[in-house]
Protein backbone atom coordinates (compact mmCIF):
# COMPACT_ATOMS: atom_id res chain seq x y z
CA UNK A 1 0.00 0.00 0.00
CA UNK A 2 1.08 3.30 1.10
CA UNK A 3 3.72 2.10 3.27
CA UNK A 4 6.58 5.21 2.94
CA UNK A 5 3.67 7.71 2.48
CA UNK A 6 2.28 6.38 5.85
CA UNK A 7 5.61 6.91 7.54
CA UNK A 8 6.18 10.17 6.83
CA UNK A 9 2.90 11.11 7.86
CA UNK A 10 3.95 9.73 11.19
CA UNK A 11 7.09 11.63 11.24
CA UNK A 12 5.39 14.79 10.25
CA UNK A 13 2.88 14.14 13.15
CA UNK A 14 5.31 13.40 15.53
CA UNK A 15 6.76 16.72 15.80
CA UNK A 16 2.87 18.29 17.06
CA UNK A 17 2.99 15.29 19.77
CA UNK A 18 6.87 16.11 20.90
CA UNK A 19 6.75 17.43 24.36
CA UNK A 20 2.76 17.11 25.16
CA UNK A 21 1.42 16.03 28.43
CA UNK A 22 0.31 12.40 27.95
CA UNK A 23 -1.98 12.55 30.99
CA UNK A 24 -4.53 12.13 28.82
CA UNK A 25 -3.86 10.13 25.52
CA UNK A 26 -7.56 10.08 24.15
CA UNK A 27 -7.72 13.76 24.68
CA UNK A 28 -4.46 14.09 23.16
CA UNK A 29 -5.27 12.11 19.93
CA UNK A 30 -8.45 13.76 19.34
CA UNK A 31 -6.86 17.10 19.65
CA UNK A 32 -4.39 16.20 16.40
CA UNK A 33 -7.87 15.18 15.13
CA UNK A 34 -9.92 17.77 15.14
CA UNK A 35 -6.70 20.38 14.45
CA UNK A 36 -6.52 19.56 11.10
CA UNK A 37 -9.11 20.92 7.97
CA UNK A 38 -8.77 17.05 6.21
CA UNK A 39 -10.02 14.44 8.54
CA UNK A 40 -9.36 11.00 8.03
CA UNK A 41 -7.88 9.13 4.58
CA UNK A 42 -6.24 5.56 4.79
CA UNK A 43 -2.87 7.44 5.16
CA UNK A 44 -3.72 9.93 7.86
CA UNK A 45 -5.76 7.61 9.70
CA UNK A 46 -3.12 4.50 9.70
CA UNK A 47 -0.32 7.14 10.95
CA UNK A 48 -1.96 8.39 13.95
CA UNK A 49 -3.69 5.38 14.92
CA UNK A 50 0.11 3.99 14.68
CA UNK A 51 1.03 6.88 16.89
CA UNK A 52 -2.38 6.53 19.26
CA UNK A 53 -0.80 2.73 19.80
CA UNK A 54 2.97 3.49 20.48
CA UNK A 55 1.51 6.37 23.11
CA UNK A 56 -0.91 3.16 24.84
CA UNK A 57 2.30 1.07 24.89
CA UNK A 58 4.87 3.76 26.24
CA UNK A 59 1.88 4.76 28.96
CA UNK A 60 1.21 1.04 30.16
CA UNK A 61 5.35 0.95 30.25
CA UNK A 62 5.58 3.69 32.21
CA UNK A 63 3.35 2.40 34.81
CA UNK A 64 4.59 -1.01 34.76
CA UNK A 65 0.43 -2.35 33.45
CA UNK A 66 -0.87 -3.77 30.36
CA UNK A 67 -2.60 -1.59 28.13
CA UNK A 68 -5.68 -3.51 29.09
CA UNK A 69 -5.43 -2.46 32.67
CA UNK A 70 -5.30 1.43 31.57
CA UNK A 71 -8.37 1.04 29.44
CA UNK A 72 -10.26 -0.25 32.28
CA UNK A 73 -9.85 -4.22 32.45
CA UNK A 74 -9.08 -7.45 30.82
CA UNK A 75 -12.51 -7.82 28.82
CA UNK A 76 -12.14 -11.44 26.96
CA UNK A 77 -9.66 -13.94 27.90
CA UNK A 78 -9.50 -14.70 23.52
CA UNK A 79 -10.23 -12.98 20.42
CA UNK A 80 -11.07 -14.35 17.06
CA UNK A 81 -8.84 -12.81 14.36
CA UNK A 82 -8.62 -13.24 10.82
CA UNK A 83 -5.57 -13.51 8.26
CA UNK A 84 -6.16 -11.40 5.14
CA UNK A 85 -5.26 -13.92 1.96
CA UNK A 86 -5.20 -11.56 -0.93
CA UNK A 87 -7.17 -12.74 -4.23
CA UNK A 88 -7.24 -9.39 -5.93
CA UNK A 89 -6.32 -10.27 -9.36
CA UNK A 90 -5.28 -13.76 -9.51
CA UNK A 91 -7.22 -16.59 -11.46
CA UNK A 92 -9.03 -19.10 -8.78
CA UNK A 93 -6.47 -21.84 -8.49
CA UNK A 94 -4.03 -18.96 -7.47
CA UNK A 95 -6.10 -17.97 -5.17
CA UNK A 96 -7.00 -21.41 -3.49
CA UNK A 97 -3.15 -22.32 -3.58
CA UNK A 98 -2.47 -18.93 -1.78
CA UNK A 99 -5.62 -19.60 0.56
CA UNK A 100 -4.28 -23.06 1.01
CA UNK A 101 -0.67 -21.33 1.99
CA UNK A 102 -2.19 -19.14 4.52
CA UNK A 103 -4.45 -21.89 6.00
CA UNK A 104 -1.41 -24.00 6.40
CA UNK A 105 0.83 -21.36 8.30
CA UNK A 106 -2.40 -21.70 11.16
CA UNK A 107 -4.59 -19.66 10.21
CA UNK A 108 -8.26 -20.69 10.94
CA UNK A 109 -10.00 -17.46 9.81
CA UNK A 110 -9.13 -15.88 5.68
CA UNK A 111 -10.68 -12.78 4.19
CA UNK A 112 -9.96 -12.27 0.64
CA UNK A 113 -11.02 -10.25 -2.66
CA UNK A 114 -13.61 -11.94 -5.10
CA UNK A 115 -12.97 -8.89 -7.30
CA UNK A 116 -10.94 -6.75 -8.03
CA UNK A 117 -9.40 -4.02 -6.14
CA UNK A 118 -12.09 -1.10 -5.90
CA UNK A 119 -14.15 -2.29 -8.02
CA UNK A 120 -18.26 -2.89 -8.19
CA UNK A 121 -19.52 -6.40 -8.77
CA UNK A 122 -22.42 -4.86 -11.29
CA UNK A 123 -23.26 -7.24 -13.69
CA UNK A 124 -23.88 -10.97 -13.67
CA UNK A 125 -20.57 -12.48 -15.02
CA UNK A 126 -18.86 -9.74 -12.37
CA UNK A 127 -21.18 -11.95 -9.87
CA UNK A 128 -20.69 -15.28 -11.08
CA UNK A 129 -16.67 -14.74 -11.62
CA UNK A 130 -16.44 -13.56 -7.97
CA UNK A 131 -18.40 -17.05 -6.84
CA UNK A 132 -15.52 -18.98 -8.93
CA UNK A 133 -12.75 -17.17 -7.32
CA UNK A 134 -14.52 -17.84 -3.94
CA UNK A 135 -15.23 -21.46 -4.62
CA UNK A 136 -12.06 -21.91 -5.33
CA UNK A 137 -10.70 -20.79 -2.34
CA UNK A 138 -12.64 -22.67 0.01
CA UNK A 139 -12.32 -25.69 -2.38
CA UNK A 140 -15.24 -26.00 -3.42
CA UNK A 141 -17.05 -27.95 -0.42
CA UNK A 142 -18.93 -24.50 1.03
CA UNK A 143 -21.53 -22.47 -0.36
CA UNK A 144 -20.87 -18.60 -1.00
CA UNK A 145 -23.30 -15.92 -0.70
CA UNK A 146 -23.14 -13.00 -2.18
CA UNK A 147 -26.21 -10.13 -2.56
CA UNK A 148 -28.14 -10.46 -5.74
CA UNK A 149 -28.89 -7.22 -7.62
CA UNK A 150 -32.25 -6.78 -9.54
CA UNK A 151 -32.64 -5.29 -12.64
CA UNK A 152 -32.96 -1.07 -12.09
CA UNK A 153 -36.36 0.35 -12.23
CA UNK A 154 -35.40 1.52 -16.06
CA UNK A 155 -35.10 -2.32 -16.72
CA UNK A 156 -31.12 -1.34 -17.06
CA UNK A 157 -28.60 -4.25 -16.10
CA UNK A 158 -27.83 -4.81 -12.67
CA UNK A 159 -24.70 -1.59 -12.23
CA UNK A 160 -25.07 1.85 -10.53
CA UNK A 161 -28.36 2.37 -8.98
CA UNK A 162 -29.13 -1.37 -8.35
CA UNK A 163 -31.01 -2.50 -5.78
CA UNK A 164 -30.58 -5.65 -3.32
CA UNK A 165 -33.51 -7.78 -3.29
CA UNK A 166 -31.85 -10.98 -1.34
CA UNK A 167 -28.93 -12.75 -1.24
CA UNK A 168 -27.80 -15.89 -3.21
CA UNK A 169 -26.63 -19.05 -2.06
CA UNK A 170 -24.25 -20.49 -5.40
Amino acid sequence: GHLESTRAGVHAMAEWFTGKPTDDLKGLVRGFYDRSFYHGGGVYMSALAGIEMALWDIAGKAANLPIYRLLGGRVRDRVKVYRWAGGNNNAPQAAAEEAARVVAEGARAIKMNACPPLAAIDTYGGIRAAVERARGRRGGRHRVRFPWPRERADGAAAGPGARIRQPAVL
